[in-house]
């Protein structure tokens, strides 16, 4: 029997009334004071409530459902649009609700539907047209109602769990929505967009460096226990101008305009790690230097034989290659990204602030900002974007290609801030996003973007920087050098906190991978081959419910408890094996298995048979890092000793605790030889230029060895990459200095040679 209008609106109300959620059992009271604007419900010939809304732009009556067969119509659409692959739909707009229930019938345990509806009043009328219990029961079906539901499609999307990113439908926008609210419902369409890319680039990126990042997580836990997370930071430049620099090519049009000290000396400098070498070589020395990058480019092409300035301080990710942080000689602040390992050994320290939401070094250019108090903050060079011909700015150290080199698909063609074309990426406009999300956390904040190139960022309004300048620089105090020598007396003062439990918990993740690795694993894939043998000799068999293969089934099954045991060591594996977590995604075919549950238990078996095979697969590469962790973990937490001898100083620089030998060189401790003998000052000298030479401070080692004859070796070396560092940046000035006398350029120290290893 089909209920009028009003009586079907208060059967609703009477069911959310008894509903679990308190927040749904006050819906009906608040529901009472919602107005009906601009909605017209009717019943149609068979009974049904059918309606539609005023459009204020085209002055007329939108149908917000079929008006003959709502229901028909909404389970032949929901048909068309359903599969049990996919785990998140989403409904931008979702006129009377007929659609949405037809949809939320169809869901499994492991699927979700976001419904995001910008009209208060639709989402009341939908109470007077249908029975909404499939959009209120036991189903993962979340409402977003309101004008303002746009600003929490970014925090609905982050809560996905990793699986369900996997399996993400493009939205749906109902049909009346453009017509009603045409830019309201694109805004939530392309924020929801927006989030979908962003994850696709964050699971892209596990899937390429997923290794990279495991790896790196693992073999830098010294550095992190010992590092002061950069929310030391906090305040330290208060309301003071900062200027953020990144590597786009548009950086070349105002680099310049910093040079001069007036302006220099006003502000805080910081720079990323792929602009560290230009920025430094243009005498215009950086306050903070900040680094991300998890692959061994992040060395080789950024740092590596770049003099480093021991008073420069480092803000890196904690993911980030390991030569780039155990050479860095200056002040080093860790921020925390949001892998399992972080999470798990986090516990041993105090913590750290986290930047797991960034997804290039700008980002983390910006949230040093921010912490440091700055206001306002310029940025310089954030294209987020590139000409035809040009991927980043001339001298900064990042590997890419420009749309021209590559296939047209590669790239979009948009237009830049002013109106101009340019190219970007899937990549980029993520990124873009991620800028945004950024800014509207910190409102009271001054964010300006000089760039003079590249896409717009909403809540960052462009502005030249010579103009930011006379604006909010030139009335400023001089601040020569304050910033770091600030940062380095934070850093100096710094006291870790690591828990002696550190070490036991290492040795016990070992354990777990060498269970996983050489019990757990080979155990399941030889009852796999058992099995197969079995149903081998007998295909016709009903190896599952009756049998021999039913009872390696179920041996196979046994297992999950002993996975279970070693999760946080599973974890390891999971980051470094992009396949794991496909297989955690994986949804069986057909629909079957959900009732027969022998079908069951085979999927699951063979899902294990398939984990085991990927463990094995990288098992070596997480007992290599777990291994290096533990050593090094243990030099760091070792008894202070009165003496270091010889063999304990090699083996503290063959780890490449070059902090360690430097603290240990400047506490006044007793060197001595394998033979107790006291080591000779020249011993100590010539330990102090290694240590130099091994942290890149090429001139302070020239020094220290050379005019002592000693390492003349290194002192060759050293001098070559020196001055192939200055032909770079002689060779990089014409693209700053177009139409400059040469009297503008920086002076620069002679020199040539080629790089060599080290």
């Amino acid at each position: 029997m089909t209920l009028t209008a009003d009586e079907q609106y208060a059967a609703n109300m009477a069911l959310l009334a008894q509903h679990p959620s308190e927040d749904l059992r006050r819906m009906p009271e608040q529901l009472a004071s919602v107005p009906m604007t601009n909605v017209q419900l009717l019943c149609n010939a068979r009974g049904m409530t059918v309606g539609g809304a005023w459009s204020v732009v085209q002055q007329q009556w939108v149908g917000l459902c079929d008006g003959e067969d709502p229901v028909g119509q909404a389970e032949r659409a929901a048909e068309a649009i359903y599969t049990t692959q996919t785990r998140v739909f989403t409904i931008c707009g979702m006129g009377l609700g007929y659609a949405a229930a037809a949809l939320a019938r169809r869901l499994k345990p492991y699927q979700r539907l976001s419904i995001w509806e910008l009209s208060p009043s639709l989402y009341k009328a939908m109470f007077y047209c249908l029975d909404v219990t499939p959009l209120f029961s036991e189903k993962r079906v979340h409402f977003f109602v309101g004008p303002d539901a746009v600003q929490h499609v970014e925090g609905h999307w982050l809560t996905l769990e990793t699986q369900e990113k996997l399996g993400i439908a493009m939205p749906l926008v109902g049909e009346y929505a453009l017509q009603v609210d045409k830019a309201g419902y694109e805004a939530v369409f392309e924020k929801t967009s927006d989030m979908l890319r962003h994850h696709m680039v964050g699971l892209s990126t596990w899937k390429i460096f997923g290794k990279d990042i495991g790896d790196n997580d693992l073999r830098n836990l010294p550095e992190y226990f010992t590092s002061p997370g950069y929310e030391h930071l906090e305040g330290l430049w208060h309301d003071r101008p900062a200027i953020c620099i990144a590597a786009g090519p548009s950086l070349q049009k105002n680099l310049r305009q910093l040079l001069p000290s007036d302006v220099r000396d006003r502000v805080a400098l910081i720079t990323a790690g792929t602009t560290y070498a230009l920025v430094q070589g243009l005498h215009l020395q950086p306050d903070i230097v900040t680094t991300i990058d998890f692959q061994r480019l992040n060395w080789t092409d950024q740092f590596q034989y770049v003099p480093f300035d021991p008073d420069c301080p480092l803000v890196y990710l904690h993911s980030t290659y390991p030569q780039t942080i155990r050479r860095w000689p200056g002040p080093k602040f860790v921020a925390e990204n949001a892998s399992d390992t972080v999470q798990f050994f986090r516990r041993f320290g105090e913590g750290k602030k986290h930047a797991a939401q960034i997804q290039t070094v700008a980002h983390l250019n910006v949230l040093v900002a921010l912490t440091l108090g700055a206001n306002p903050i310029l940025l310089l060079g954030q294209d987020l974007s590139m000409p035809p011909t040009q991927h980043h700015a001339s001298g900064a150290r990042a590997q890419d290609q420009s749309p021209a080199e590559v296939s047209p698909d590669a790239f979009m063609a948009l237009t830049d801030y002013a109106g101009q074309p340019t190219f970007t990426r899937h990549s980029f406009l993520s990124m873009k996003t991620v800028f945004e999300r950024i800014v509207l956390e910190y409102p009271d904040r001054t964010i300006l973007n000089c760039t003079e190139g590249g896409l717009a960022l909403a809540g960052i309004p462009n502005i030249p920087l010579v103009e930011a300048l006379a604006r909010y620089v030139a009335q400023s105090p001089l601040y020569p050098g304050v910033l770091r020598a600030v940062v380095k007396g934070v850093w100096q003062g710094y006291t870790p906190t690591i828990s002696e439990d550190v070490l036991p918990a290492l040795a016990t993740l070992q354990a777990d991978v060498e269970t996983l690795a050489t019990e757990w694993a080979p155990m399941v894939l030889q009852w796999q081959k058992q099995r197969d043998r079995w149903e081998d000799r007998d295909p016709e068999a009903d190896m599952l419910h009756d049998g021999l293969g039913g009872k390696a089934v179920a041996e196979i099954l046994a297992t999950q408890g002993m996975l279970a045991a070693c999760n946080a060591a599973f974890g390891l594996f999971v980051i470094r094996h992009f396949g794991l977590v496909e297989l955690m995604a994986m949804l069986p075919p057909g629909e079957a298995w959900m009732t027969d549950m022998a079908l069951q238990e085979r999927y699951t078996a063979d899902r294990l048979v398939s984990t085991a095979r990927l463990v094995l697969e990288v098992a070596h590469d997480v007992r290599v890092a777990l291994r290096e962790a533990a050593r090094r973990m243990a030099d760091v937490i070792a008894p202070a000793q009165h003496t270091m001898r010889h063999r304990d100083i090699k083996r503290l620089l063959a780890r490449q605790q070059y902090g360690l030998v430097a603290r240990y060189l400047t506490t006044g401790k007793t060197l001595e030889e394998v033979d107790g003998a006291p080591w000779s000052p020249l011993d100590a000298v010539r330990l102090q230029g290694q240590v130099h030479y091994h942290t890149q401070q090429y001139h302070v080692a020239i020094a220290t060895l050379e005019p002592r004859g000693l390492a003349q070796r290194h002192v060759q070396r050293m001098r070559q990459h020196l001055g192939r560092y200055a032909a770079d940046i002689r060779q990089v000035l014409p693209a700053y200095f177009e139409q400059q006398t040469t009297q503008s350029l920086p002076v620069l120290p002679a020199g040539g040679g080629q790089y060599e290893g080290v």
